[in-house]
């Protein structure tokens, strides 16, 4: 045989080796790159869910901050009207005299078509009974904004609070009541 084709013969034999050892190279390079991959598309797919965990959250807050914000603003967002006082205006003593009854908007929002009304009578004290109320047709109806109010006078009719009466309800065994209604429309503008 000749040498040199025992040399080619072990050059051939070595390539093949070497080739053999890159190819393993090759595929163990791969499989580490692609097990790599793997593992931080496994993170990035936890930190995705973490994210849509944590929105999720946060959308449920924000849900539950406009519902509470929703039911607050319908108790506040209210009109209010109440009797802020009533005082005898005149003079002091037995006669027909009037009564001023101030009625306020004590709401943040206007209280449309508001109709109030009222009677003022001479009772026993304590009085038990409540007198029948009748609209007289005749009652204004008004708009009254936030934190206005309207006077409304009451007559207590001549003849009614003469000297005995004016006695009694010195004593405290008589009163002067006032009853009345204040009505304001529901629907909101």
């Amino acid at each position: 045989m000749c040498p040199f084709l025992n040399w080619l013969e072990a050059y051939a034999f070595v390539a093949v080796w070497l080739e053999a050892i890159a190819l393993v190279a090759i595929f163990c390079l791969d499989w580490r790159e692609r097990r790599d991959q793997r593992k931080e598309r496994e993170q990035q797919h936890r930190e995705t869910t973490e994210q849509l965990s944590v929105a999720i959250r946060s959308a449920d807050a924000a849900t539950a901050t406009v519902d509470l914000m929703r039911k607050t603003s319908r108790k506040d967002l209210r009109a209010r009207v109440f009797v802020a006082s009533a005082q005898r205006v005149g003079p002091l003593g037995p006669g027909s005299f009037t009564a001023e009854v101030t009625i306020k908007n004590f709401g943040k929002i206007p209280a449309y078509d508001c109709t109030y009304f009222a009677t003022m009578i001479l009772r026993p004290s304590p009085n038990n009974e409540f007198p029948a109320l009748h609209k007289k047709g005749d009652e204004p109806v008004l708009v009254l904004p936030p934190d206005a109010e309207v006077k409304m006078p009451l007559v207590l009719p001549t003849g009614t609070f003469q000297n005995t009466q004016d006695a009694n309800v010195g004593a405290g065994s008589w009163a002067v009541y006032i009853y009345g209604e204040i009505q304001i429309s529901r629907r909101v503008r």
